[in-house]
């Protein structure tokens, strides 16, 4: 992908990682307080920014909005006691982690879970989850999200797929493009969601000021108010279909996205239930300005 980064950390930035993981009032910290977990990794960032400029620079390149990567895989992380403190401390040098009440606490588990029969695709499910971008059904989706992949197995699926936005509107219409850019979309909470409820949005924005391309979407459920912007949606996911491109994210690896301009899915994977190995686990946080 054009609009990414990869940055491989070195032996010296692994060891400077996991001594920023291990902070001495962390073992004091309960299981569940991730508010005290956050409060330690802000101050722990700090730290693993001043011994790791280079890393620190390569995540922060993401708030430049106009110019951005979008997309930031960093590989060969540590392993630590706790995997929660580990993308907090990374999330907290490159802006404030934000929480999603009505979606759970600051970081949430991406990993197969018992749901109910015929339940949407989630990050909850096993199955093929289709491109999206997260909290789209919420009033004010974050600006950036970041995966850790805790445990993530070769050769039992779990491909993480991604797709650049200025990319996908190049194989748009006009006409496509004027359509998705009204508000006339609804966007259908899941079960999982407290706040439930559907929002309206379009799907398509371009700021007038720098012409930057942002977008909401999630396909399943999604209505819109009229026949041509359905057809418009159908168009759009062609062109995402025809533009992804998919990524092992291996274990001990993390991606920052840019939620409003990078799509992102996920190929089925073997659940807990069919294998003798560690199921597959991410970690998941949002992050803003």
């Amino acid at each position: 992908m054009k609009r990414s980064i990869r940055y491989s950390l070195s032996t010296t930035e692994q060891d400077s990682f996991a001594k920023a993981c291990d902070a001495s009032d962390f073992n004091s910290v309960e299981e569940t307080d991730q508010k005290k977990l956050l409060e330690i990794a802000t101050v722990q960032a700090k730290l693993a920014a001043q011994e790791t400029p280079n890393l620190a620079q390569n995540v922060r390149y993401l708030r430049n909005l106009r110019n951005s990567p979008g997309l930031i895989v960093l590989e060969h992380l540590p392993k630590v006691k706790d995997p929660r403190l580990l993308i907090l401390i990374v999330g907290s040098i490159l802006g404030a982690v934000d929480r999603e009440a009505n979606e759970g606490d600051y970081v949430i588990p991406i990993k197969e879970q018992q749901t109910k029969p015929g339940e949407r695709p989630s990050f909850k499910t096993a199955g093929v989850f289709y491109f999206h971008t997260d909290l789209s059904y919420a009033p004010n989706p974050p600006l950036f999200l970041l995966m850790h992949s805790v445990v993530n197995n070769l050769g039992e699926g779990g491909l993480s797929l991604f797709a650049d936005i200025e990319v996908v509107i190049k194989k748009l219409s006009a006409l496509d493009i004027a359509e998705l850019q009204k508000p006339q979309f609804l966007f259908p909470a899941p079960p999982h969601y407290r706040g439930g409820g559907v929002v309206q949005f379009p799907i398509l924005t371009q700021s007038t000021e720098d012409e930057v391309w942002r977008l909401r979407f999630r396909r399943d459920n999604l209505r819109a108010e009229t026949r041509t912007g359905m057809e418009a949606v159908v168009q759009l996911i062609k062109a995402i279909n025809d533009s992804h491109e998919e990524v092992m994210l291996e274990t001990d690896s993390l991606v920052l996205l840019d939620n409003q301009s990078f799509l992102h899915g996920r190929t089925a994977f073997a659940g807990g239930g069919q294998n003798a190995k560690e199921p597959r686990h991410l970690n998941r946080i949002y992050v803003g300005m």
